[in-house]
């Protein structure tokens, strides 16, 4: 994790403005702070400043941060790396950071000082780096909405996934089903065709069913024949009848 990253993790709910100037861009002279941070809270309010040091030499050539005292009730220098900036080196009031994986970790903690309103930094703020959004009514409330939202979005999620299951289910079954239907139905057409083909083979026309009298009159065969030739209508009409359209 980079320096920034842990600057914004560590001041997630906070305002902060990288690269703030002290004051408006006419005229020259700016100090410009790495990170200024406006902690938001009314109880515990405060400005605070980082300046990032990458070397020692970063450090040792750096001969304005004295300048950024005023600017912040807190100021904090973050090394990148252990043992750049040395604890006698800082005033006593100023902290210090590392950046240890993906954290940053105190290895002084700064001291708070009160400060008179840095009246052209904030101007600055306001006028170059800010942006007006409405104000949210009731902050609980707007926490309780994304909450809401978050656990119906879950929920939603959950259910998408169960119906998509569910459905996945019942289409392999459908599947199934139609194929064993459609293999039952080309067997019995198989019979059918047979059958059609046994009973035109012994002169019987394919069209609607003969009577027993009618079988009698048009085929000369013994009475046994003709008995089987009636079963085997029987049986063609069954099956016929059990058939699916």
């Amino acid at each position: 994790m980079t320096v920034h990253d842990a600057v914004l993790s560590r001041h997630a709910n906070d305002l902060i403005v990288r690269e703030c100037k002290d004051g408006p861009t006419q005229g020259g002279g700016h100090r410009r702070l790495d990170y200024w941070v406006l902690r938001r809270s009314w109880v515990n309010a405060a400005m605070i400043g980082y300046e990032v040091k990458a070397t020692r030499g970063d450090f040792l050539n750096d001969h304005k941060w004295r300048d950024y005292l005023p600017l912040c009730n807190e100021l904090w220098f973050i090394q990148e790396q252990r043992d750049l900036i040395k604890l006698e080196e800082l005033p006593q009031d100023v902290g210090l950071l590392r950046l240890a994986g993906s954290r940053l970790m105190t290895v002084r903690k700064a001291v708070y000082r009160e400060i008179e309103p840095p009246i052209g930094l904030l101007t600055y703020v306001l006028m170059c780096r800010a942006k007006i959004v409405p104000e949210p009514r009731n902050i609980d409330n707007r926490a309780a909405f994304w909450k809401d939202w978050l656990e119906e979005r879950e929920w939603t999620r959950e259910l998408g996934w169960n119906v998509s299951k569910a459905l996945a289910e019942k289409y392999g079954r459908d599947v199934a089903d139609v194929r064993s239907e459609n293999e039952r139905l080309r067997r019995q057409n198989e019979s059918l065709s047979e059958l059609r083909a046994a009973i035109e083979h012994l002169g019987i026309k394919w069209r609607d069913w003969m009577t027993v009298k009618e079988i009698e009159e048009h085929l000369n065969a013994p009475r046994w024949t003709r008995q089987e030739i009636v079963r085997a209508r029987d049986a063609l009409t069954e099956l016929l009848n059990g058939a699916t359209p």
